[in-house]
């Protein structure tokens, strides 16, 4: 993990390798951890999942949670990298199994069930 000093601890944003090393350690597939300075008022809700489908719902809980703090609308609709990405829930590029269509996906990925890659909904 990254070491901060006492000077550097002004509201800065969670590393994501922290979230992931506390789900790791703890034995948790998805991980939320809100920050916040009551010096400055700046906050930061990192999120982890450990599959496609955990990051997914680590990130709706995590928008959900900005959303309930006041965050502004546009930051209570964060997408996780690997979903930007095009990696769908099964692991695979959308590309590999069915053309990128804003009827085979929610919020940039494919809704569960809708995958056509055959391992995935066997």
């Amino acid at each position: 993990m990254n070491k901060l000093t006492t000077q550097d601890k002004t509201g800065k944003p969670i590393p994501i390798n922290w979230a992931k090393k506390i789900a790791a350690d703890l034995g948790y597939t998805q991980v939320i951890i809100h920050g916040y300075d009551g010096n400055t008022g700046i906050q930061h809700v990192t999120t982890f999942g450990k599959s496609i489908a955990d990051c997914d719902h680590a990130a709706k809980g995590g928008n959900v949670i900005k959303k309930l703090l006041g965050f502004p609308e546009e930051a209570c609709k964060s997408v996780p990298a690997r979903i930007l990405d095009g990696q769908c829930q099964c692991g695979h590029k959308h590309s590999e199994h069915h053309p990128i269509s804003n009827d085979n996906y929610s919020a940039g990925h494919c809704k569960i069930g809708e995958c056509r890659c055959k391992h995935f909904n066997a």
